[in-house]
């Protein structure tokens, strides 16, 4: 008889406990699309970095060839820069390949074919100066609108006494600790990426900066076409780590923001 009574309580669902698990697959599909969105911005912020190691790899390998004929260079060294361009072809490919497989995978998440070609609008940087996050607000705020927090405590209204309920109310307890340090964790992740986001731009800046001192050194004949290549490289590189770092930044303000608003990780 306790085994039936405790098998009825577990059989606890009601439209509204089965509302709030449809509103948080609502919600996870939402964060999805939208981190899908992010990882294909990336790709794209990656590809010039991607094309121009492919072309310094490229100039390096005719110098190398020019070296081999004149006996500058041994066949060792030659088959090492061929090597560095397969590998470059390589890594543009698979950018790409990755890139439209993000853009596929997002159009049909959002209603469209899978063949068709929506504009993909560029993701906006958050402001750092209008983030406004508070840990304690935002961790009550978490607490009271995480769906699968509140589908148990409806659960347990719907629970009489006996070991099912005991059971739920470990795990409500449980969840609440688990939703706290959630919100903590993710804040202190946005805080980082935030840092991180400042220190690629200002790394970034010094780089157009060096940029601006070699294309001086290379109009006066002290610095080789292929070193002033190099040094254009790195600059590219370096916006382009600004840029995917932005984009970092904004992932982390949507993951604490889903946090906060229903999403928080609730079980281990």
């Amino acid at each position: 008889s306790e085994q039936a009574r405790d098998q009825a309580d577990m059989e606890n669902e009601d439209g509204r406990v089965k509302k709030l698990e449809y509103d948080r697959q609502e919600a996870l599909l939402i964060q999805k699309a939208q981190g899908l969105m992010i990882e294909y911005w990336k790709k794209e912020k990656e590809r010039p970095v991607l094309e121009g190691t492919l072309q310094q790899a490229e100039a390096e390998v005719q110098a190398a060839r020019r070296k081999a004929a004149l006996g500058m260079l041994s066949q060792p060294e030659l088959l090492e820069a061929e090597a560095a361009v397969c590998t470059a072809q390589a890594a543009e490919a698979s950018g790409k390949t990755k890139q439209e497989e993000l853009r596929r995978q997002l159009i049909v998440m959002t209603g469209w074919q899978y063949d068709d070609l929506p504009r993909l609008r560029e993701i906006p940087i958050p402001e750092e100066a209008l983030l406004e996050e508070d840990p304690e607000s935002d961790r009550t705020q978490a607490l009271a609108a995480n769906f699968s927090l509140a589908a148990d405590r409806r659960r347990l209204e719907n629970t009489d006494s006996g070991t099912a309920k005991d059971v739920l109310n470990q795990k409500v307890e449980a969840g609440q600790q688990k939703i706290e340090a959630d919100i903590e964790a993710k804040y202190n992740s946005l805080m980082q990426a935030q840092t991180d986001y400042g220190q690629a731009k200002e790394e970034y800046r010094l780089a157009e900066e060096k940029l601006e001192a070699d294309e001086r050194r290379y109009q006066l004949g002290l610095l080789s076409a292929n070193d002033r290549m190099a040094a254009q490289a790195e600059l590219s590189s370096k916006k382009a780590a600004w840029e995917i770092s932005g984009l970092s930044f904004r992932q982390a303000y949507e993951d604490y923001q889903w946090a906060v608003e229903g999403l928080a990780a609730y079980e281990g």
